[in-house]
């Protein structure tokens, strides 16, 4: 799997199961230097505006088209790296963070990169009138200072230890303000970036691809085109590979991993992820208002044994509220399963 193709991390963390995100590619080496990549997923990519896209297809997309100030090292979430940004600071009182940003970086369109367009794209997030999902994540965002070219302030209401982590997220990215103020809202099929990949076509329903961008300022992308087609059904997206028609199926159904561990024709890649299968409950309303039949409804799950039973040990059980990699993040004990304590909880 080329470096540039990441599956992207979540923190929609509530009350369910930590997965591991998982895909299937091909066993066979690919002698040539360049090639075509071909990708299926389970849903169609619904925009290309990073700003008002939450969609998992979308981002995986994003992550080539586009930058963003941060990024994660690895897919272990181990430590937060310079992207956009070559380095940072931060005020004594947690207030004001100084962003150093690289030089020479140009978007695809030929506009450049510089601490405007950090501004633009981070108060577009917070205007009312786009109407992104993401805009309360960004709450917190108080001013943005363009100082100089190479030099970005940003202030927040008060201390904000997850300020980083979310400049890290594809909503994240930085959109080119010249290519936004072109397009308008038609944006959304226009995404002019700074990544490795840039659009090709789109083809709604039918396939996406974008093409190796030559003037990228970091390690060129190994294929010369990536074509990402949704196939809605996991059984049907493993034929697509096993017949030829695509080079990597992601998000591989559980019960169709251990077969393809067993197989000679392609290779399962396991990625850590902090996806959670989880359910919300309005806590407004009864029965769910009452703190103890939150924690009857904790006790009553087997987290464990729809591990095992249903997602064949691909997954475990989560250690605390936040996943793995958040700064700050405390580690807790995973409620017990104890079928009696939850009817003696609601009992009571």
């Amino acid at each position: 799997m080329p470096d540039s193709i990441s599956i992207t991390r979540r923190t929609n963390l509530k009350l369910g199961l930590a997965l591991l995100a998982s895909a299937a590619i091909p066993s066979l080496s690919r002698a040539q230097s360049a090639f075509d990549l071909r990708i299926v997923q389970g849903a169609d990519v619904d925009t290309l505006d990073p700003a008002v896209s939450r969609s998992t297809p979308s981002q995986i997309v994003f992550n080539n088209i586009f930058n963003t100030l941060v990024r994660w090292k690895d897919t272990e979430l181990s430590e937060l790296v310079p992207d956009l940004a070559e380095s940072w600071s931060k005020s004594a009182d947690g207030l004001k963070w100084t962003f150093k940003l690289r030089k020479g970086v140009k978007f695809h369109d030929g506009t450049a990169f510089d601490a405007e367009a950090v501004k633009y794209n981070l108060e577009r997030v917070l205007d009312p009138e786009l109407g992104s999902p993401n805009r309360s994540l960004f709450a917190s965002i108080s001013k943005v200072t363009a100082v100089d070219p190479q030099t970005v302030e940003i202030e927040t209401k008060e201390p904000s230890p997850i300020l980083l982590e979310i400049l890290a997220e594809e909503y994240s990215s930085i959109s080119s303000p010249t290519a936004v103020r072109k397009s308008g809202r038609a944006y959304s099929r226009n995404p002019v970036g700074t990544g490795p990949y840039m659009l090709s076509e789109w083809i709604p329903a039918q396939s996406l691809t974008i093409k190796r961008n030559p003037d990228y300022f970091g390690t060129p992308g190994k294929a010369d085109t990536m074509v990402f087609r949704p196939v809605p059904e996991a059984g049907a997206r493993l034929i697509e590979l096993r017949t030829g028609n695509a080079d990597i199926a992601l998000g591989v159904a559980p019960e169709t991993a251990n077969e393809l561990k067993q197989g000679t024709k392609a290779s399962l890649l396991e990625v850590p992820s902090s996806f959670q299968i989880f359910f919300e409950l309005n806590t407004t309303k009864p029965p769910f208002n009452d703190p103890r039949i939150r924690l009857a409804v904790n006790h009553a799950i087997d987290r464990k044994a729809i591990i095992e039973k249903i997602l064949s040990g691909y997954g475990k059980v989560p250690e605390g509220i936040f996943p793995e990699g958040v700064q700050g993040r405390a580690k807790q004990d995973p409620y017990p399963y104890d079928p009696e304590k939850a009817r003696k909880i609601i009992a009571d």
